[in-house]
């Protein structure tokens, strides 16, 4: 995505309107109502009988958010752990294969994109209007993220 010049920030993350975030339909009105709704372990049923909340997790490909609906506050807050400690493992494997040859800058991008992913996404999971879907998520996110992986794998293993 490039700027264009006039573009507010909320256009160049890709949201039309950013009133409609905090809407009660919007997106951080949802994922605000889950979160005080959810229970601490297993599902609230409560959340189901907010139409415009099971219309959004019908939608919705968010796996924190998804944790945190079906599954409560300890399956969102385990989620986020594991996703830490894959990034930290792709970075231990990282730092093990140095070669010191021009690939490194490359593998050390991949690896940021991650970080990037995972940090942004989990800020979007819980309500901060970022606009980035965490780690394996999304069309495009599951592209690039696989297309990262696959860098660091073969970067590495060579």
């Amino acid at each position: 995505m490039l700027t264009h010049s006039g573009q507010t920030v909320a256009e160049f993350l890709g949201v039309e309107n950013p009133s409609d975030f905090y809407s009660p339909g919007g997106y951080v009105s949802i994922v605000w109502t889950i979160m005080k709704e959810a229970a601490f372990v297993g599902q609230n049923f409560a959340l189901l009988r907010i139409p415009y909340v099971k219309d959004f997790m019908i939608t919705s490909t968010n796996p924190i958010i998804g944790a945190l609906f079906y599954g409560g506050w300890l399956a969102a807050i385990l989620f986020v752990p594991v996703s830490i400690i894959f990034v930290f493992t792709a970075w231990v494997t990282l730092i093990r294969s140095k070669r010191r040859d021009g690939r490194d800058v490359m593998l050390c991008i991949a690896w940021a994109v991650l970080v990037i992913r995972l940090v942004a996404g989990t800020l979007y999971s819980f309500g901060i209007p970022i606009h980035i879907l965490p780690l394996f998520t999304g069309n495009f996110g599951i592209k690039m993220d696989s297309m990262c992986m696959t860098l660091l794998i073969l970067g590495c293993t060579q």
